[in-house]
Formats: structure tokens, sequence, C-alpha cells
């Protein structure tokens, strides 16, 4: 995982709200829940009524349950995956992030990338209560090697 900080500890608000440390550690905890991959790790940084929606037309998941549930169904065969992010800004009550996923594949297909936007509300605990992702996927090689 490559980010602007590679602080390593649970999620914890700021004094005044979220700030870039904060944002730093969601972020961190989000690319490596995804990593190893692990979707009830991704739903623990959501707050329990928290919403995400995975692209901009698409459903509402609502809930940490569904939101672990969804996860865990596009992990589904995922293998050497590696996570980039950058935070791109971040207010008191939210982040945005640009992000990059690599998928490495054991057999004859090509390495997936998926390169994508997510901006994210938290509450005064660091748990985030909506994300909103956009992304787009290609094949082909990326400058992000998938681990083996």
């Amino acid at each position: 995982m490559v980010l602007v900080s590679m602080v390593r500890r649970p999620p914890a608000p700021a004094p005044d709200g979220m700030d870039v440390q904060a944002m730093t550690v969601w972020l961190t905890a989000f690319g490596d829940a995804w990593e190893r991959p692990n979707a009830d790790a991704t739903a623990a940084l959501f707050a329990p009524g928290a919403t995400f929606q995975p692209s901009p037309f698409g459903e509402l998941v609502r809930g940490r349950s569904r939101i672990a549930a969804h996860w865990a169904e596009m992990m589904s065969g995922q293998q050497a995956i590696r996570f980039q992010g950058e935070i791109l800004g971040v207010g008191t009550t939210y982040g945005i992030a640009h992000w990059r996923v690599v998928i490495g594949q054991h057999d004859d297909r090509p390495i997936r990338v998926v390169d994508g936007i997510l901006l994210a509300a938290f509450d005064r605990r660091g748990r985030a209560t909506a994300v909103r992702s956009w992304s787009h996927e290609a094949s082909g090689q990326s400058e992000l090697k998938p681990e083996h």
C-alpha cells in the first residue's frame, strides 16, 4: 500500500473533526482491509448506520452488515491486491481521496487496474457515515505492481 502517510493506528477523531492525519489513518486502514482482503475490517471503518455507494448511479448500501456483504462479494476471487491512495482534501467532517487498486491474476487474464475517487463523511469518532465512490476499471499494466 502506498499513501501520503503510513500512520498505523485505529481511526481517531481530530479535536475539531476530521483532519489530514485522521483521514490518513482511515484511508490506510481501508487500503489494508482491501489488500488482505477483509470485508469485516472494511465494514468496521463505517458507523453502524453508514451508507456506501460504489458508483454514482449505483444502489446505496446501508448498514455495516450490508456493507460487509457488499465488500465480501466484491473481494471474492481477488488476489495479489495492491492499494494506493492519495488524500486530495479534508474538511472538518469529510475527506476526499484518489485511490488505485491493482489486482493481479494468477492465470492468463491481464492485471486489472481500478482508479477511483471517494468522498467520505465522518462522525466525531473517525468512522465513515457516508462514502461515495466513482471508479473506472481497465485491464493492462500498471506502475503499481501486484504482490505475489
